[in-house]
């Protein structure tokens, strides 16, 4: 009798500590796989997003003084020193002025947008401020500059056969973290149309 309440107990510690196991292995198996690291191509199309949205505060400056949406100086002027900066780290010019220019095109497409909603109803357009164009241009100038790095530091993705791939993916989560509308999500689409190649 002695002897059965040892073996009994014995055998309770090895199923036991059997199905302890069993349930360790469990609780690996079904916890989640580690995050993907980020794309390299995030940051370009992160940045792209910021660039974009100071398009809201350049047309709501223009809208109030009446300025055009195209301003050819400005826009060479920002081209010009992308491809400067592209040069200082080894990004070839022609790479940046292409994608500068679609993100140029990409924020006056905003532009557009708004002001044609604002000739329909002008009661709602947003005030503008003093300076709030200066403002958004010098946001705009540190995201170019942002944006030449990131194109740089991301040129083997950008190389890559699987770029439009990653890029698409990268673009489709900005959009929707960034809740964008669909006149946005063409324009952070058409921004970073160049970026692969």
């Amino acid at each position: 009798m002695i002897e059965n309440l040892s073996t009994r107990a014995a055998t309770r510690r090895t199923l036991h500590g059997a199905l302890s196991a069993v349930l360790a292995c469990l609780a690996l198996s079904t916890t989640a796989p580690p995050a993907a690291a980020a794309s390299p191509l995030r940051a370009v199309v992160e940045v792209s997003a910021e660039r974009l949205a100071a398009a809201d505060v350049v047309a709501a400056a223009k809208w109030a003084d009446g300025s055009p949406i195209e301003d050819p100086r400005r826009e060479a002027e920002v081209i010009g020193r992308a491809r400067a900066l592209a040069v200082e780290r080894g990004l070839s010019p022609a790479v940046a002025e292409a994608v500068l220019t679609d993100q140029i095109a990409a924020g006056k497409s905003v532009q557009r947008a708004l002001h044609a909603a604002w000739s329909a109803d002008p009661a709602s357009a947003p005030p503008a401020g003093p300076g709030a164009l200066a403002e958004a241009r010098e946001d705009i100038d540190r995201a170019n500059r942002s944006l030449v790095h990131a194109l740089a530091d991301s040129a083997p993705a950008r190389a890559a056969a699987v770029c439009p791939a990653l890029l698409s993916g990268e673009t489709t989560r900005a959009c929707a973290a960034r809740g964008l509308d669909p006149v946005r999500t063409s324009a952070l689409r058409r921004a970073v149309g160049s970026v692969c190649g």
